[in-house]
């Protein structure tokens, strides 16, 4: 949920509950905030700034479900925690930390500085949890950058940097994150690394999007009309970029982007380029199944031998997500028999998490005139799942209306 200052404003006025942060197990400070972040570098801690607005359905569910629990007071124990309840006197406190989401808990260090935020709603159990990782200072700005340091010189160094500069853009560090690409451009200047490659390729890309005035990329220069981008030193460097992963990345994005231009035939020959390069041990259906209903749905627009393509991709992904159900099977029975629990997977139902897939490959029998094989494995997806849109399939390709 983004808030305007206009809009919290509002919030204030509209609403007649006042939701107080207050009581319960957690000691809420409510003074001056230079105070309370002295006070948790006095301790050696850090300072939870709880960002809230009165008339916010979810600041009352993170408060009254989270941030009462007997769970979570254990986990603030000797934290600084403070309470910003969005009003005139915070205004300037929001626009510091450039706080757009509600509720926002931001923990920053003794000089004010953000090493973590959790935006929105969180259960108190994953609560708990993130509060441990970030008082342990794990993947915090802090940790990452000494895990960027010890690692300096060595092949992880790059990755560590890379998942730095997305924590400094979490906790809106624009100037940091910036800081991180750039060394990581510096670190990798021929773009050898799955990262840097990444980098150096998105910055082709977007001297073709935003255009050559473009001064960084962010748009400064303005955006180019898609049907004018000339996209060929983006084919280019794709041609040249050596890690598998890179390759994939490069050319999925080339592929999105002849879509964005309209030419539908060159953005799926894209996609068909990034396969060539997928690791052979990909077991996910995801993709081939979300390259299979882009043809499905735009048929008309399609040659025959991408229709062919729709219902290749389309059977890959049901065959890799009947796989995926079977080992969830197995691994059940084998934890059911030593005793175990199985891991987060273990809520989804095998059977219904194919219909998906099955929907998807029953269209694509449809578009390639196989109407036999439509009908059954849209029954069999019927069966998985009474959701609507797949009953709307079976009528579909029994030659009935959608």
């Amino acid at each position: 949920m983004i808030w305007t200052h206009a809009a919290l404003s509002a919030g204030l006025l509209a609403s007649s509950t006042l939701l107080l942060p207050a009581g319960g197990g957690v000691e809420w400070e409510f003074g001056p905030v230079a105070e309370s972040i002295a006070k948790a570098k006095e301790r050696d801690t850090l300072c939870l700034l709880y960002f809230w607005s009165e008339g916010s359905a979810y600041c009352g569910q993170l408060y009254t479900e989270t941030l009462q629990s007997e769970q979570t007071t254990e986990a603030l124990q000797g934290m600084v925690c403070y309470s910003a309840k969005h009003s005139d006197a915070t205004v300037q406190l929001f626009e510091r930390y450039k706080v757009a989401t509600l509720p926002t808990l931001l923990f920053v260090n003794g000089d004010g500085e953000p090493e973590d935020v959790i935006s929105g709603f969180i259960p108190a159990a994953d609560f708990v949890g993130e509060c441990r990782r970030i008082l342990d200072g794990e993947g915090t700005v802090s940790g990452l950058r000494r895990e960027a340091a010890l690692a300096a010189g060595t092949p992880e160094e790059l990755d560590i940097r890379w998942r730095l500069a997305g924590k400094l853009l979490d906790v809106r560090n624009d100037n940091g994150h910036d800081e991180q690409m750039a060394l990581i451009k510096e670190r990798d200047p021929k773009g050898e690394t799955e990262i840097g490659a990444q980098l150096l390729f998105g910055d082709v890309v977007n001297q073709v999007v935003k255009g050559p005035d473009a001064e960084d990329g962010d748009g400064d220069g303005g955006d180019v009309d898609a049907t004018l981008w000339d996209l060929a030193p983006v084919y280019q460097f794709a041609a040249k970029i050596k890690p598998p992963a890179a390759r994939v990345s490069a050319w999925n994005r080339i592929g999105n982007l002849e879509i964005q231009k309209g030419q539908l035939s060159k953005g799926i020959a894209a996609f068909q380029e990034a396969s060539k390069h997928m690791p052979a041990d990909d077991g996910s259906p995801d993709w081939h199944n979300s390259i299979a209903k882009f043809i499905v749905q735009r048929e008309q627009d399609m040659t025959s031998k991408e229709r062919k393509l729709a219902l290749d991709y389309a059977l890959t992904a049901v065959q890799r997500v009947r796989k995926m159900a079977a080992d969830m099977v197995a691994e059940r029975a084998a934890a059911e028999t030593a005793g175990d629990q199985c891991d987060e997977m273990s809520d989804r139902d095998p059977e219904a998490m194919q219909a998906p897939y099955l929907n998807t490959l029953a269209l694509a029998y449809h578009i390639n005139r196989k109407k036999a094989k439509a009908i059954a494995t849209a029954e069999q997806c019927v069966k998985r799942s009474d959701a609507e849109d797949y009953a709307k399939t079976l009528l579909l390709v029994r030659g009935g209306h959608q």
